[in-house]
């Protein structure tokens, strides 16, 4: 009883130790970019080309291309890409070229739902454990899709995760300023990617970390429609998704009188 009284203790303040931890790592991220969690580059600098990585937009479909290998999963190329990875830019990388892509939020945050609570605990879970400790635990369990939009939608966007931070926040600097030469669109990925892949020498994409779900609209009720736009009214707005926002909501419309 004493031992197990012990490790109680000890597990306890392991997590007191790395709440705080991150607490204080969040405080110090957004004083110095307005957001948490730390912007990411990738740089290469024999080619004077850098990607503002958008993850859950074909992330490590994208590195893996700019690291000109084959790896077995994308685990694999988060951990490559880190060799590449900066966190702030400076007057050296002035006159390279900056490139990120987006996709339809309402898509892409039914992507993350399914790939961290049901995609990545099925491999190695390290997104699961990663949520056990973010905010707290405030989204560690999985109670459904329209409960965990509306936990995200009560976190205010600088602290939201970047898995499904509005992407405006990721391409888009404090002042409003973008950060990027070019936003290309997920929905035309092999073509506008192809262009910046030719130009530059860059392999072809290969698909990693693909979920497997019904059609997206599916997850998405009268509730929900209206707070998808209002966590990502930006998105849908700048980035041109109002068209799929609208066929949405007369998806929902039309699934609630039947």
């Amino acid at each position: 009883m004493k031992q197990r009284f012990s490790e109680l203790i000890h597990h306890t303040i392991s997590n007191y130790k790395y709440y705080i931890e991150q607490f204080m790592d969040m405080r110090n991220c957004i004083c110095k970019y307005g957001s948490y969690p730390y912007p990411k580059y990738m740089v290469l600098p024999e080619k004077r080309l850098i990607y503002l990585e958008m993850p859950k937009v074909a992330n490590s479909a994208i590195k893996a291309s700019m690291l000109n290998k084959e790896f077995p999963d994308a685990f694999s190329i988060q951990e490559e890409s880190l060799k590449y990875t900066e966190h702030s830019l400076n007057v050296k990388h002035r006159n390279y070229y900056k490139f990120t892509f987006v996709r339809n939020p309402m898509e892409r945050v039914v992507s993350c739902y399914e790939n961290k609570y049901h995609g990545d605990q099925k491999t190695i879970g390290i997104n699961i454990k990663e949520y056990d400790h973010y905010l707290f635990g405030y989204i560690k369990k999985d109670r459904g899709f329209s409960n965990f939009l509306f936990r995200i939608a009560l976190i205010p966007d600088a602290y939201k995760d970047q898995h499904f931070k509005p992407q405006y926040k990721i391409a888009y600097d404090q002042n409003n300023k973008k950060l990027v030469n070019y936003i290309g669109k997920y929905e035309r990925l092999n073509e506008e990617y192809g262009k910046i892949a030719q130009k530059y020498g860059l392999a072809q994409l290969n698909v990693y970390n693909k979920t497997q779900r019904k059609n997206y609209m599916e997850y998405y009720n009268r509730w929900t429609v209206y707070l998808v736009y209002l966590i990502y009214r930006k998105d849908i707005q700048y980035f041109g998704y109002m068209k799929e926002y609208r066929k949405l909501l007369d998806y929902v419309r039309r699934k609630k009188k039947k």
